[in-house]
């Protein structure tokens, strides 16, 4: 799963790596799952940043923050984590960005924060 990634990147000249993958379906071995999330992230970052990637975006969620009516309305990385832990989802997403979060100092690393939607449209 740590395939070394960093020969390809500097190989290829990459400034910008854009990391998206995310296990959102529970998995029968949560260990497994919360190694693929958290660590093969961590991977990825790791990587990035010792071949000298310049700008690193991570897609993360809003569920890291949790869903609280004390939330601002506005949601910013400074908002304090506090996602629901039974949740494997939002642990994951809130473990990956306080890891990024130590990485910051190192490289620009931007997460978009997004809601997860699913519609279904009944014409009849």
């Amino acid at each position: 799963m740590n395939a070394p990634i960093a020969p390809f990147l500097r190989a290829e000249e990459i400034d910008h790596l854009v990391h998206l993958a995310f296990q959102v379906q529970p998995m029968r071995n949560e260990t497994t799952m919360e190694r693929s999330n958290v660590e093969g992230t961590r991977h990825v970052l790791e990587e990035a940043l010792s071949a000298g990637v310049d700008h690193i975006t991570v897609l993360s969620s809003a569920t890291a923050y949790g869903a609280y009516p004390d939330n601002p309305l506005r949601l910013t990385e400074k908002a304090p984590l506090r996602a629901f832990c039974s949740f494997s989802h939002p642990r994951h997403k809130a473990l990956v960005e306080s890891r990024i979060a130590h990485l910051r100092v190192r490289a620009r690393i931007t997460c978009h924060l997004g809601a997860q939607m699913w519609c279904r449209w009944d014409t009849k």
